[in-house]
């Protein structure tokens, strides 16, 4: 449904920048190296396996670990 990217944008408004713009979160997004972006993929896999992510606005995904 969503993926790792979407979950740091979410990770990344709320923790980092709430007023942030898309080209802001590019910027940030292509300073990750893989292996954040892979805890990224494997907290989205496991929140959706869950069923606790069904929506932006679910607090387990917006209130996550910012790696």
């Amino acid at each position: 449904m969503y993926g790792h990217r979407n979950l740091c944008a979410l990770h990344w408004l709320k923790q980092v920048n709430t007023s942030g713009t898309t080209e802001e979160f590019r910027s940030y997004w292509d300073g990750l190296v893989t292996e954040q972006r892979e805890q990224y993929r494997a907290e989205a896999e496991r929140l959706q396996r869950e069923g606790t992510w069904t929506k932006p606005s679910d607090t387990a995904a917006s209130s996550g670990t910012l790696f």
